[in-house]
């Protein structure tokens, strides 16, 4: 079973994502910075879940 961290964490990647498609048309490149902001929550979170496992 996933750590609920990892799964708040996927929501927001999505969420972030999705906002990101959804200003495509109001901002330029809104897409890619929605993109980079998921990728960073997910990766931070996955980082934060390592280091609760080796403690």
């Amino acid at each position: 079973m996933k750590a609920p961290s990892l799964v708040a964490s996927q929501l927001l990647f999505l969420a972030s994502v999705a906002g990101g498609l959804a200003l495509n048309a109001v901002i330029p490149y809104s897409m890619i910075i929605g993109l980079g902001l998921g990728i960073f929550i997910l990766l931070s979170s996955f980082i934060l879940a390592k280091r609760k496992t080796k403690q």
